[in-house]
């Protein structure tokens, strides 16, 4: 690596890389231009000094970038692509899109008026109204518009900092206490108390309803045949998401759970235990070949090594592809081995699909995805049909990538098409 600052800039990632390659996987990175080695217990405190200075410089540029662009949104111009609503008619310089702008006080007017953001995203994909982005409105999309001040004539920046959660890793936003704040009149387009009345009824909401998603085992595994999207559960039924939230899809099946998860729990016993002897016979050879993976990548860690002390001592561009060569060859063995012993839990597995509908929903869902890619639903004239589309390991052993339960009724499989709107 040429550079400290090229492997991490924040201390307790730098401290996370290095102690995976030290203990882990025992590779020693080497920073060609500080001449510093990860192995060498002497340069570890020096490479953690260089950590400090490069945190500071990545501090330094984010506090000029940030007086850079507040100096610019004082003068009243736009940092960012036009929001919905306007355009960009010359460097940072805003002029309102009427066509949207008449979409966005709607959208205003029928909110504080107290119509659902369902039913209004119902009504602008319907209609075929543009979005400002996706490719139909959803409820998030309402909300955005709903929250941007810019549309009562103010530009606000700086009003959230984001972070990534060392623990979780998950992104975040903390308010900050002194956004910059710039009236611009000219650009306003909905009326300041229609903006609060919504704003308002919006935060009202957020307080009743608290979002809870709930996990359930054939989470994220079923998917609409007519659009592709999931389908998720309504109470005691799976309904697709984009036929309930969006009103684009055609699909109106309304399948009981129970049902579905009786039934794929059942095909997939089925399958698995018609077909015991080529499991266990196709388990042997990955075992073995497992083996010989990880035999080959303990000779090509070496082999690593080698070339990096070599390159330590007379750098050249042969060897510095060469290291590279060998660590793509690593990273691809490394992905094998994984893979094969997650397939060695396959007899874990079995086991554990007796009682799947007995485990909680998490657990369960786990279970589903080792053998379950997705399952596909979609009718036609009133005929159902499903299909599991099988996981790797299950296609390998069993033979079959796709198993279907087609021509049913919908009265024989819990199923209930409804064709009128809800």
């Amino acid at each position: 690596m040429e550079h400290t600052s090229r492997l991490a800039r924040d201390g307790l990632e730098l401290r996370r890389l290095l102690n995976e390659f030290r203990f882990v996987y025992r590779i020693p990175i080497i920073f060609v231009s500080q001449n510093l080695r990860t192995d060498r217990e002497q340069d570890l405190a020096i490479i953690k000094l260089f950590n400090i200075v490069d945190e500071q410089y990545v501090e330094a540029i984010r506090i000029a970038t940030r007086r850079g662009l507040e100096g610019v949104l004082k003068e009243g111009r736009w940092v960012s692509v036009a929001p919905y609503g306007y355009r960009l008619v010359g460097k940072g310089v805003l002029e309102i899109n009427e066509e949207e702008a008449r979409v966005v006080k709607e959208i205003f007017e029928r909110y504080a008026n107290g119509e659902g953001m369902r039913s209004i995203v119902y009504d602008l994909n319907r209609r075929g109204v543009k979005p400002p982005k996706a490719k139909t409105w959803s409820q998030s999309s309402i909300s955005n518009i709903i929250q941007r001040e810019l549309y009562k004539g103010l530009f606000v920046w700086g009003k959230y900092k984001y972070f990534v959660d060392p623990i979780t890793g998950r992104k975040k936003k903390v308010p900050q206490d002194n956004p910059v704040v710039v009236p611009v009149p000219h650009l306003k387009i909905v009326d300041e108390h229609i903006w609060e009345k919504a704003n308002q009824r919006l935060r009202e909401q957020r307080r009743t309803t608290k979002r809870v998603r709930k996990m359930h085992p054939l989470y994220q595994i079923v998917r609409c045949g007519h659009c592709g999207d999931f389908m998720g559960r309504d109470g005691n039924k799976l309904t697709c998401l984009n036929y309930r939230n969006k009103k684009t899809c055609d699909n109106p099946i309304r399948l009981d759970y129970q049902f579905l998860y009786k039934w794929l729990v059942g095909n997939l016993k089925q399958y698995i235990l018609l077909n015991r002897e080529k499991i266990e016979k196709i388990a042997r050879n990955l075992k073995a070949k497992d083996k010989g993976y990880k035999e080959e990548l303990t000779r090509m860690k070496a082999k690593l090594e080698n070339l990096m002390e070599l390159y330590a001592e007379r750098p050249s561009p042969y060897l510095k592809e060469k290291i590279r060569e060998y660590e793509l060859k690593i990273e691809k063995l490394e992905e094998l081995c994984k893979r094969q012993e997650a397939e060695f839990d396959f007899d874990k597995a079995l086991r554990n699909l007796e009682k799947v509908l007995r485990l909680d929903a998490t657990e369960a869902n786990k279970i589903l995805r080792m053998f379950v890619n997705e399952v596909v639903i979609s009718e036609k004239h009133g005929i159902i049909d499903l299909r599991i589309k099988t996981t790797a390991p299950l296609s390998t052993v069993v033979g079959v990538k796709e198993m279907g339960c087609p021509g049913l009724e919908p009265g024989t499989c819990g199923l209930r098409v409804r064709r009128s709107a809800d």
